[in-house]
């Protein structure tokens, strides 16, 4: 490193070929200099810091901490310290400073906002200290100088101003994964305290990353209050290891506050939770031509094309397809069961098994059966009536679920994820030609996506992807044709329900403007009438498009630049669209006590 500038650098350690190695690493990074004694090395004296030679320079402090490596540098160095109280001082409270009182002897001084001189401490022991019990609430300055004309020194500045009791702003990080920005300690505000909860042991690509241009003190606690973290200053905390439970996030003043606030950015990523095996390996969504302008999007597997299906044979029924390795489709068993009336059961179970909520709760939910040991679960605690899909996945969350005046009682509790409620659920109502754009924006997002169909007997299925008709206009009756969706009707009546195909279907759907609405000739004349979708669990990416999948697009499409656009549109989710359905969500929990249920 000879001829390097004084500065930080990186050392990168890789293997070009993909070879695995153990090595060892050494280092001399010790300048000549540092071999010279602490008093002799050059630059020792020059100005630091807390150069401030009045008021109006000072630099003010956090609540409490350590300053090492200040100086006086010559016999006209003054540095002065701001100390505010908050309240009145303490026997906590109090300014000191450490050195070697052989180099050169120093004194500490107290003034109050006025200049008046409250306590000074020269001892010329190597160690000066002014408490500030029963002190006003108010401004102080601590100024430290050479205690001699002659005397040049090196020392540590401590502190303690905080209050007896710190204030504490509770948060809770929402979500799997933000960037929360424009965030900032205050007086007012000192610490600041951000719960999660994780929900499978973490993986090392989940983190917490506190990014901020003054230090700050960072705890990471767990559930016991045990702090298994903390720092003064950081860019970044791996989460990988561990285990799953509620935590919370400290962030406090650490030992400078250049003004009344410390501003930073809080990025995290507590994602854990993996989609079930079915799921697992696919990077995009299937796209592909079923014929003349029209085209088929099934969101969450990859390689799916028209040549895995076959002809339908059930009314409405467009097309089918039996892939046990690949559908979630929790079925029906009343020979053994007796479940006729439990499809919002299943649709949840489909939801939970693809999500990863579903193995994040119950561990065995893993592999080709996932949905069918989940549903065991429903048909376990629930009798055999209608029921609603939302209601089925906040009994699977936590302890209340119930949400409409007819839902079914559960004989055993659920909880299985130990949360009040969840921001991951959403119900969005069908009564507009723009609930198919959010309902695509889930899929497109990696959401399970339930929907409930109203008619002579109200069903409930589960939404895997649409069909459109590139020849409209996103937005318009005739833009959307179908839905591809799995159904707990269609291969039930088997000894067990694990022995029954899982079995994907395309259903047609249309737009009714006489009667505002989607409507399906699937299962007989039928309206479809709300959309249910559950986020994604963590460490999933949005699916994408592929080259592969432009592949099997026309080329006069491509080349015409007219499907381009049209799926820019329909496979990218917007903010507006979440917010839009949100607010679909909000509206329909005020009316609640009349909701119908899914048999």
């Amino acid at each position: 490193m000879a001829a390097l500038d004084p500065g930080t650098y990186y050392i990168k350690i890789s293997s070009p070929d993909g070879a695995t190695a153990n090595y060892n690493i050494s280092w001399n990074c010790w300048s000549q200099a540092q071999n010279l004694s602490l008093k002799n090395q050059p630059g020792r004296w020059n100005e630091d810091r807390f150069e401030a030679e009045t008021e109006r320079l000072v630099t003010a402090l956090g609540y409490s901490g350590s300053a090492p490596g200040v100086n006086i540098h010559d016999s006209a160095d003054v540095d002065y310290y701001k100390i505010t109280l908050m309240e009145t001082g303490s026997s906590r409270n109090y300014a000191q400073i450490n050195y070697d009182q052989s180099w050169g002897t120093l004194s500490l001084t107290l003034y109050d906002a006025a200049g008046n001189v409250i306590d000074i401490s020269d001892s010329r022991s190597g160690s000066e200290k002014i408490s500030m019990a029963g002190l006003a609430e108010g401004t102080y300055y601590a100024v430290v100088e050479a205690a001699e004309a002659t005397n040049n020194n090196a020392y540590t500045f401590k502190w303690n101003r905080s209050p007896g009791q710190q204030i504490v702003q509770e948060n809770t990080l929402a979500g799997f994964s933000n960037t929360l920005a424009n965030l900032a300690i205050t007086e007012n505000a000192p610490w600041q305290s951000w719960s999660f909860s994780l929900y499978a042991e973490a993986t090392v690509e989940n983190y917490i990353s506190v990014s901020c241009a003054d230090p700050l003190a960072i705890r990471l606690r767990d559930a016991a209050g045990r702090i298994v973290f903390s720092a003064n200053s950081l860019e970044k905390i791996n989460l990988g290891g561990l285990q799953s439970g509620n935590y919370s996030l400290e962030i406090g003043p650490g030992d400078l506050i250049a003004g009344d606030a410390s501003a930073y950015t809080l990025e995290y990523d507590l994602g854990v939770h993996i989609r079930g095996n079915k799921a697992r390996g696919a990077e995009y969504s299937s796209l592909f031509a079923i014929g003349d302008n029209e085209y088929a999007c099934i969101s969450g597997y990859g390689n799916v094309t028209l040549a895995d299906f076959q002809k339908g044979t059930w009314a409405g029924e467009r097309l089918r397809s039996y892939d046990d390795a690949v559908y979630y489709d929790a079925e029906k068993c009343v020979q053994d069961r007796k479940d006729d009336n439990q499809c919002w059961a299943a649709v949840a179970s489909n939801m939970l098994a693809y999500s990863g909520w579903g193995e994040s709760g119950i561990t065995s939910a893993t592999g080709d059966y996932a949905e069918d040991i989940i549903y065991d679960a429903y048909n376990a605690a629930f009798p055999n009536v209608g029921g609603m899909v939302e209601d089925a996945l906040r009994w699977f969350f936590g302890p209340n679920y119930r949400s409409y005046s007819n839902s079914p009682t559960a004989s055993k509790a659920g909880n299985y994820l130990h949360m009040e409620g969840s921001p991951y659920i959403t119900m969005n109502y069908m009564n507009s030609i723009s609930a198919m754009d959010q309902l695509a924006s889930a899929l497109q997002a990696g959401m399970a996506v339930g929907l409930s169909i109203s008619g002579s007997v109200r069903h409930a299925v589960t939404v895997w992807g649409y069909t459109f008709n590139a020849a409209k206009e996103k937005g318009t009756a005739g833009y959307y044709t179908g839905l591809f969706i799995t159904d707990s009707d269609n291969a039930k009546n088997v000894a067990d329900s694990r022995n029954a195909p899982d079995c994907l279907q395309l259903i047609s759907i249309s737009w009714n403007a006489a009667h505002n609405g989607y409507y399906t000739s699937y299962a007989g004349s039928n309206r479809l009438d709300r959309f249910y979708t559950l986020d994604q669990a963590a460490n999933q990416q949005t699916a994408d498009l592929t080259d592969a999948a432009y592949a099997q697009l026309p080329d006069d499409m491509l080349q015409e630049g007219r499907l381009d656009g049209l799926l820019a549109q329909a496979m990218e989710p917007t903010p507006a669209m979440f917010q839009a359905g949100a607010e679909l969500a909000h509206d329909g929990r005020e009316t609640r006590n009349t909701g119908m249920l899914c048999a």
